[in-house]
């Protein structure tokens, strides 16, 4: 029998959030009891129809010796994760909202071309423009195209339906990118067996996480962001509040006596998954799968994203034609701030001869890889910076006395620290997996002309830890971009302790002024024996 004590305890715990619980197991099934899974999943399972080969096999190897893929037969069958399946909050049922982008790149100097487009949220009749992009797969391929690149943002049960069975991914590659969780409780069924390394690197496919920082002029724009998150998007990515504000975030009232705003800031956990087609012959086309997060309309990247990646036209040329500069804006956006993380891939690995992310001299392949490594390394330099301001901010804290007497006031800062001190370490975590994973397996089978070890291994030469091979790496080898995700993590790391020493210090400075306030009740208290010893006689002699 439960604690009856225990719901009002958690509901004043400062870290329970009663809209992210996620208990009620009864609704869609645990990890542990198979007949419940069956009795729920029979409510949201459909009979497979002609054309959802896909779909029939994947349910079928979940009933079997893979039940890790019931995740995926559950999302393919209601276009959501289960446990959504029977959210009231949800009013809608869930929208086929995926993009696809599909680009094309030559060896010769050709510009990449994008063959097709589809935005399936603007199809006048629903599965019409998956269609069309399955009838490009079963017309003549052009030979030309060195390597062929499917770019999805989202997924929905069509697209892998139709990317799983025309390319023959493994199931593994779309599961990994449904959900993205911090941890998981003990009975969550949709926990992922994590592989041994071994396994891992055999594998066509590789996954980076990384945190995207959203800037909001409220907090009521950030709900609504995140009540776009749940409604609009079919995978699992929400925009959570960090609840660092301070002083510093709060903005004044106008003259017209408007109330006090104070911005805020969500942090999204994200993923980029990608697929790589092992190729049979010398000359067939690469083909590659690129699965991207969606982005929420609402709100601003945190200081307006990572900078422009086109060089700064030099002086000469200013007094010349600024409109032949390069565009960095879109027809959908003319602020480029306001383009999704997915328009903005696009637009970025359309740019094969751009110098400054080293692409001129790249192989095609790894044209992709190397704009995914650059936009999501500038995430995490984003994220440090910010990082760096909430420690400021909470350093400048500690020094007024006035904030540290405040007993709610310091319990706040303490509240921040506490917060960043079970992030960070989340976010070590990510960087190590991209550095570990990536760079130390997966890049052996785009780097092709690198001899690869026979363990398994990359090859030592132009290894970032071996300084005159160091200097021979060319800036479009991949790992060349390895020394800036360990500077990441290095600054991490950094965080981590200057958390820890704040921690001691707000500590250190609550047990002063405690004392403080001790030694102060104590004078107070012996003025008052000093008093009541000078005013008692005569009460006595008084009375007498």
């Amino acid at each position: 029998m439960g604690n009856p004590r225990q719901g009002p305890m958690l509901e004043r715990a400062r870290w329970f959030d009663p809209k992210k619980r996620n208990k009620n197991y009864d609704d869609f099934g645990d990890a542990y009891d198979d007949s419940k899974y069956h009795e729920l999943a029979a409510k949201w399972n459909k009979d497979t129809k002609d054309g959802q080969d896909y779909l029939r096999f994947v349910k079928q190897a979940s009933k079997t010796q893979w039940i890790h893929l019931r995740l995926l037969a559950d999302f393919m069958q209601i276009g959501k994760i289960p446990r959504e399946w029977n959210d009231e909050e949800l009013s809608m049922p869930s929208k086929e909202s995926v993009k696809i982008c599909v680009l094309e790149y030559f060896q010769n100097d050709r510009q990449p071309e994008v063959v097709r487009y589809i935005e399936t949220a603007h199809s006048s009749k629903p599965g019409s423009e998956t269609k069309n992009l399955e009838a490009q797969f079963e017309a003549q391929v052009n030979n030309e195209a060195s390597f062929r690149l499917y770019v999805v943002e989202d997924l929905s049960k069509d697209v892998i339906e139709l990317l799983g069975t025309k390319l023959g991914i493994e199931p593994d590659f779309f599961r990994a990118h449904i959900v993205d969780y911090a941890w998981y409780n003990i009975r969550d069924r949709w926990r992922d067996n994590q592989p041994l390394e071994l396994v891992r690197r055999r594998r066509d496919w590789w996954q980076i996480r990384y945190v995207a920082a959203r800037y909001f002029e409220d907090e009521e724009a950030l709900n609504d962001a995140a009540r776009e998150a749940k409604e609009n998007f079919n995978i699992l990515r929400r925009p959570d509040n960090d609840k660092s504000r301070g002083w510093w975030d709060i903005s004044g009232p106008a003259s017209t006596g408007d109330r006090y705003k104070s911005a805020a800031v969500a942090l999204t956990r994200s993923r980029a998954t990608f697929w790589l087609k092992p190729t049979v012959a010398e000359n067939d086309t690469a083909i590659g799968v690129l699965l991207l997060d969606p982005t929420v309309s609402n709100g601003f990247p945190l200081w307006r994203g990572h900078g422009n990646f086109h060089p700064v036209p030099w002086p000469s040329t200013v007094q010349d034609k600024p409109a032949e500069w390069p565009s960095w804006t879109s027809p959908s956006h003319e602020d480029s701030a306001k383009r999704s993380f997915f328009e903005d891939f696009v637009y970025w690995a359309r740019q094969p001869g751009l110098s400054a992310l080293g692409l001129e001299h790249a192989p095609k392949e790894q044209v992709p890889v190397l704009v995914l490594l650059n936009l999501v390394g500038s995430e995490w330099l984003i994220m440090c910076e910010y990082i760096k301001t909430r420690l400021n901010q909470i350093d400048m804290e500690t020094i007024d006395p006035s904030h540290l007497s405040d007993k709610k006031l310091i319990d706040t800062t303490l509240e921040k620290l506490h917060i960043w001190r079970r992030l960070i370490p989340l976010y070590r975590e990510m960087v190590s997996e991209t550095l570990q994973h990536f760079f130390s397996f997966s890049l052996s089978k785009l780097n092709k002309a690198q001899p690869e070890d026979p363990s398994g291994q990359p090859s030592t030469a132009g290894c970032p830890h071996c300084p005159q091979a160091a200097a021979t790496l060319e800036m479009w080898d991949i790992r060349a971009y390895e020394e800036d995700y360990k500077l990441v993590l290095a600054r991490l790391e950094e965080y981590q302790s200057r958390i820890d020493r704040l921690t001691s210090v707000v500590t250190a400075v609550m047990a002063v002024e405690d004392t403080r306030r001790a030694i102060m009740d104590a004078r107070n208290i012996g003025f008052l024996t000093w008093l009541a010893t000078f005013f008692i006689p005569f009460g006595v002699f008084s009375g007498i």
